[in-house]
């Protein structure tokens, strides 16, 4: 019976192992939908470009982005919290569509290193807005910033916050 139970645990732990390495180009377009994007989507890509300044993508075009879904939460309900796990091996360009975080706490983890993420907007009324980014990773808003009677924290342009809170903590080992 020992034998039984030493192998299935041999096997997590490789299957561990190999899923930490980062994706390729071929691998990450295997697992994630890539779009060349339409006019709104490379409209919003283009002004985060703008904001990065520097940034490995040129004038933007020819780059395959994946599109992360909106994602509304109200009072708790609502959507999934948005984790984006994935490891690449090569900068990768990564748009969150507009989302609703209204009166809960909605978090969101970006982890890899080398994705440079983008939210189109976001809304945040009466709640708060926790972005938790890889260290290595970017992260810019494609509108300005507006903020009524809220708190900013965390170094995070853009997005509107209403009697909120909008945080970016950076995740380092």
């Amino acid at each position: 019976m020992t034998r039984f139970l030493l192998i299935p645990a041999l096997a997590l732990v490789a299957t561990t192992a190999s899923a930490d390495a980062p994706l390729s180009k071929e691998a990450y377009a295997k697992k994630h939908y890539l779009v060349d994007g339409d006019s709104s989507q490379r409209d919003a890509i283009n002004r985060c470009l703008h904001a990065w300044g520097t940034h490995p993508f040129g004038d933007g075009t020819g780059h395959k982005l994946r599109v992360i879904e909106t994602s509304i939460r109200v009072m708790g309900f609502g959507g999934a919290e948005t984790v984006d796990s994935d490891a690449t091996a090569y900068d990768q360009l990564i748009l969150i569509k507009p989302s609703v975080n209204a009166m809960t706490k909605t978090t969101y983890q970006f982890l890899n290193p080398k994705g440079w993420y983008c939210f189109d907007t976001s809304v945040t009324a009466l709640g708060t807005s926790i972005v938790k980014l890889h260290c290595d990773a970017k992260l810019a808003d494609a509108k300005q910033g507006t903020d009524v009677l809220a708190a900013e924290g965390g170094g995070r342009d853009g997005g509107v916050v209403v009697l909120g809170k909008s945080e970016v903590h950076r995740l380092c080992e």
